[in-house]
């Protein structure tokens, strides 16, 4: 059973989109107070944006920048004048090196990006010139909020969606239905997954309940995770077009046996059908699962009475679960081997990059140093054309 979404209906409070904001912020400049101005301008335009910080640590990396990247609908980068190149006459500027790693990351997620280039910084510098950007030149950081919209609003881009599903549910959402093969009334409750998503369609979707407990006592209940049945639907896994809510069936009651809960399951084996029975308050966890969209994990409480007008299924919670994307992963799987000297500090080496070694106070410091080490060898090699190094080969393709 499929219900249309219109996106124009969102409240104001739902999510939105997510800006991933990636520029410059030296603290000797206005570079912060210009990414909060375009971050406060992004708000106005309905958008949910998120500045990247300069993380000094390994865990700062992932638990920010890559988990921000990885779940962000766009990304806007902002590169920044840095010192001037040697030699060079009218000047030319290096831009920000930190930015241009964000930048690499959110090209190889394929994250739509717009890409801002202050006047004077070298064009076609480093990841520039390899995923060619079509950078928007600006000269006055004041008026950098206001350019940022006028792109956006040319480019199209909707604040009203989000990469990822979300389990809802009205109150009422039930349905009376005569079951054919016992010869018996029975009240259907529904759970909606909603595609958030502007123009992608959630593909092979499942849904299992992954836990239940009883209230009050506090008693865990046996759960074998087993695919449920969509509504109106014979399959296990379906489709969810963008901006449409695919309803399954949570459980169902027999009018003449209202404390009793029936599940559909795919299985033939009553072992995974679960068995609840009993008034009381009841809380459900139920999981929903696709190939190309982010799971996400939703809790509704159930109050199970001995009149059936009585029962009641509320959402308690619905969350989209953060997983790191599979060519986050695999940007990550580069070996580092640490160590540490006799005088204390820590090194970290890239062995299948030769010469990118790099120092630290801490482990961490270390690996955030090989890290950006590697990122600035891959951006020169890019600029002088030369083949990457081994390990960034399968990070880019051209588009």
């Amino acid at each position: 059973m499929l219900q249309v979404n219109d996106p124009a209906n969102n409240k104001p409070d739902e999510p939105r989109a997510r800006v991933f904001i990636s520029c410059g912020q030296s603290k000797q400049t206005d570079e912060v107070e210009t990414a909060s101005a375009i971050a406060a301008r992004l708000r106005e335009l309905g958008f949910d944006p998120y500045i990247a910080v300069q993380e000094q640590t390994l865990r700062g990396l992932k638990e920010n920048i890559f988990e921000q990247l990885g779940k962000s609908e766009y990304f806007v980068f902002v590169d920044f004048k840095r010192e001037q190149l040697p030699k060079s006459d009218p000047p030319v500027y290096r831009g920000s090196l930190f930015s241009h790693q964000e930048l690499a990351i959110a090209s190889y997620l394929d994250i739509e990006a717009l890409i801002f280039q202050e006047s004077g910084v070298k064009q076609d510098d480093g990841i520039m010139r390899f995923i060619q950007g079509n950078a928007t030149s600006f000269q006055d950081r004041h008026l950098l909020p206001n350019v940022i919209a006028d792109e956006i609003g040319q480019r199209g881009w909707n604040p009203l969606w989000r990469n990822d599903l979300l389990l809802e549910r009205a109150p009422a959402q039930f349905t009376d239905a005569f079951n054919v093969q016992i010869k018996r009334q029975g009240r259907y409750f529904h759970i909606g997954v909603r595609n958030r998503h502007r123009y992608k369609s959630a593909t092979n979707c499942c849904v299992y309940l992954e836990k239940a407990s009883k209230v009050d006592p506090p008693t865990e209940i046996p759960i074998n995770p087993i695919e449920l049945k969509w509504a109106g639907y014979v399959w296990p896994s379906a489709h969810i077009p963008p901006h449409t809510v695919r309803l399954f069936d949570a459980f169902w009651i027999l009018h003449d046996l209202p404390t009793r809960l029936q599940f559909n399951v795919f299985s033939d084996f009553t072992g995974y059908i679960p068995q609840i029975e009993g008034e009381g308050r009841y809380e459900f966890t139920y999981l929903a699962v696709a190939d190309n969209l982010p799971p996400v994990r939703g809790s509704f409480v159930l109050d199970l009475n001995a009149s059936i007008e009585r029962t009641t299924l509320t959402t308690a919670s619905t969350t989209p679960i953060t997983t790191p994307q599979q060519k986050q992963e695999l940007l990550e799987s580069i070996p580092i081997v640490v160590g540490r000297e006799d005088d204390g500090r820590w090194w970290a080496d890239i062995e299948s990059m030769p010469g990118v070694m790099a120092y630290g106070d801490t482990r961490e410091a270390a690996f955030a140093a090989v890290r950006a080490l590697a990122f600035r060898v891959a951006a020169d090699c890019i600029d002088h054309g030369e083949d990457l190094p081994a390990p960034f080969a399968g990070v880019f393709s051209v588009a």
